[in-house]
C-alpha cells in the first residue's frame, strides 16, 4: 500500500485520475474511503488524492501520542512531495477544514484553492462556540450513535444502506468510538483541536489569498449555516454555498449537488499546474 513518511507516521494515500491535483481531506468520522462519491466524478478531469489522516484508517501507527493537529498539514505536504505534486487544490470536510485553512495560510505557494465543508476550522469565533455548545448538549443525549445523528433525518430514513456504510467507514478509525477500543477519548481530541497554539483569530483567517469556497448543509447542527456564512465574510473574496437537504456531510448526503458546486467553483477559478 502507498505511504508517505511524515513525523513518526506513515500516511496512507490513494491516487486516481489525471489533471490538476485535488487533495481530499476527510472529517473526524471518516477516512479516505469516505470520498468514493467524489473520486468517480472528478477523476476524468483531475488527479484525485485521498489521504487517511494520521491515526485514521490505514495510516500507521495508531498511537495517541502522535495525534497532534499541528502535524496534520505536514502530513499532507509529505504526500504531495512523495507524488512530486508542487501545487494542489484542497477539498476539506469538517476536521479536514482545520488542516486546509492552516495550509492555505502557511503554504500559499502550494495551495491553489481551498474548499471547506461544514467545519468550524478551529477559529476563535463566538458563533462557532455557540454551535459547539448546542451540539455537545444534544450529543450527550444521543450517545454512541452520534456519527449518524449528524446526517439529515430524511436521508437516514430513506437510505439505511448508506447510513450503514457511513458507520462502517467510521468504524475503520481506531481512535473513534466505534473503532478498536477508542484509545483517545473524543473530548481529548477536541481539546487538541482547540489548543491555544493552534486556534486562529479572525484577523489571521483574513490572510487567506487563494480562491476559497465554503459549503454548509442547510440542516447541519454541528456547524450552522449562519456560522459558516460568517466565516466566508472573513476571507477576502470567499464564496458561500448552502446545500438544501443536507446536514453535516453534504458530500455524502447530497453528493451530486456537492460535486456540482465544487466543480462550478473550480471552473470559475481554473487550477494552474
Amino acid at each position: 500500500m502507498p505511504y508517505a513518511e511524515s513525523a513518526d507516521a506513515q500516511i496512507f494515500y490513494d491516487i486516481d485520475g489525471d489533471g490538476p491535483a485535488l487533495v481530499f481531506l476527510h472529517g473526524g468520522g471518516g477516512n479516505g474511503a469516505a470520498w468514493f462519491q467524489q473520486i468517480g466524478y472528478f477523476r476524468d478531469r483531475y488527479t484525485c488524492i485521498t489521504i487517511d489522516n494520521r491515526c485514521f484508517g490505514r495510516s500507521q501507527p495508531i498511537d495517541p501520542s502522535i495525534y497532534w493537529p499541528k502535524l496534520f498539514g505536514g502530513d499532507v505536504l509529505a504526500v504531495m512531495d512523495k507524488l512530486d505534486i508542487d501545487r494542489a487544490a484542497l477539498v476539506c470536510q469538517s476536521l479536514g477544514g482545520w488542516t486546509g485553512l492552516r495550509l492555505a495560510l502557511s503554504d500559499p505557494d502550494r495551495i491553489t484553492h481551498l474548499v471547506v465543508s461544514d467545519s468550524p476550522m478551529g477559529i476563535d469565533n463566538e458563533a462557532a462556540k455557540a454551535d459547539a455548545e448546542a451540539f455537545a448538549s444534544r450529543w450527550g443525549k444521543k450517545g454512541a450513535n452520534v456519527e449518524t445523528e449528524v446526517l439529515n433525518e430524511d436521508f437516514r430514513r430513506e437510505n439505511p444502506e448508506l447510513v450503514f456504510l457511513y458507520r462502517q467507514i467510521s468504524a475503520f478509525n481506531p481512535l473513534n468510538d466505534r473503532g478498536l477500543g477508542a484509545p483517545l477519548a473524543v473530548h481529548e481530541r477536541v481539546q487538541r483541536y482547540y489548543a491555544p497554539d493552534y486556534v486562529l483569530t479572525e484577523e489571521q483567517v483574513a490572510g487567506v489569498k487563494c480562491p476559497t469556497l465554503l459549503i454548509n448543509g442547510a440542516e447541519d447542527i454541528v456547524v450552522t449555516p449562519r456560522t459558516m456564512e460568517g466565516f466566508s465574510k472573513l476571507i477576502p473574496g470567499a464564496e458561500f454555498e448552502e446545500i438544501e437537504g443536507a446536514a453535516h456531510s453534504p458530500y455524502f448526503e447530497k453528493p451530486d449537488r456537492f460535486n456540482e458546486v465544487v466543480s462550478s467553483f473550480l471552473s470559475r477559478h481554473p487550477i494552474s499546474s
